[in-house]
């Protein structure tokens, strides 16, 4: 949005309202300045950030998989196929790959000292 703002020559807050909806009765935008903002956005093609979506709490489009061994060829397969339907419906895949034992131990080490034992 800072991108077509500094095209238009206004603020990205003048950008997000026109092209989000967002600020409602507290931006004001002249029609002049709305048609600026929605032809250089398109001619830019500028697409809205999913960073502020996440903040707010709405859909992110994005699907996490954590998994403590990514060389198993059955794990890769599954993944391959995960890729290719969230791909496909619009979604992106985020993906992890963790050391199993220090999960384990943290999840212990909380679960004892919670408990008031001792591990």
């Amino acid at each position: 949005m800072f991108d077509v703002a500094d095209h238009v020559g206004c603020s990205h807050s003048a950008v997000s309202h026109v092209l989000t909806g967002s600020g409602k009765g507290r931006i004001r935008v002249s029609k002049e300045t709305v048609e600026k903002i929605r032809q250089t956005a398109e001619e830019l093609d500028s697409q809205p950030s999913c960073a502020p979506r996440m903040l707010r709490g709405k859909h992110t489009g994005v699907l996490g998989v954590i998994s403590s061994c990514w060389r198993d060829h059955t794990q890769l397969r599954v993944f391959s196929r995960v890729q290719q339907v969230t791909a496909a419906n619009g979604y992106q895949v985020l993906t992890a790959q963790v050391v199993l034992n220090l999960v384990l131990s943290h999840i212990l080490k909380n679960h004892y000292s919670k408990a008031n034992l001792t591990a």
